[in-house]
């Protein structure tokens, strides 16, 4: 028996032999990539810190924050930001009025049925005065 196996423009797969003609679709697949990974941050006490990401895969991943190890949900603190775009995802996490409570190792995982992808960055706190220069007068 003789079989026959190609692939046609639309990105489908025809099988075919003597007794007829199989088409199935061949489904892309990729695991997870950062394409933009964090950057730490160093921001003022009672500042907010932004962390930007995107990541890439198919299907598009999900993307779960985490800080210091510990899962993060969005709350009054947190602000969570997850937005598909051409074959990825861009995603942020906001520290509203960061604390010295808020330092740590914050961290993205990007995951679908094909694998895992992480990214993580440093946030720290600083206290004190801005930097401004005060000249005294005479």
């Amino acid at each position: 028996m003789s079989h026959n196996l190609s692939l046609n423009y639309h990105g489908l797969f025809e099988l075919s032999h003597m007794v007829g003609v199989c088409m199935c679709t061949a489904k892309p697949r990729e695991p997870p990539h950062f394409i933009v990974v964090l950057d730490s941050a160093e921001v003022m006490v009672g500042d907010n810190a932004r962390f930007y990401c995107k990541a890439t895969g198919i299907p598009v991943p999900e993307v779960m924050w985490y800080r210091s190890g510990e899962e993060m949900k969005a709350d009054n603190r947190f602000v969570i930001r997850y937005d598909e775009v051409d074959g990825g995802c861009e995603n942020m996490l906001i520290v509203v009025d960061v604390s010295t409570e808020s330092e740590g190792v914050y961290e993205a995982v990007a995951t679908n049925e094909y694998g895992t992808d992480s990214t993580e960055a440093m946030l720290i706190g600083r206290t004190g005065v801005h930097d401004a220069t005060v000249v005294p007068l005479f």
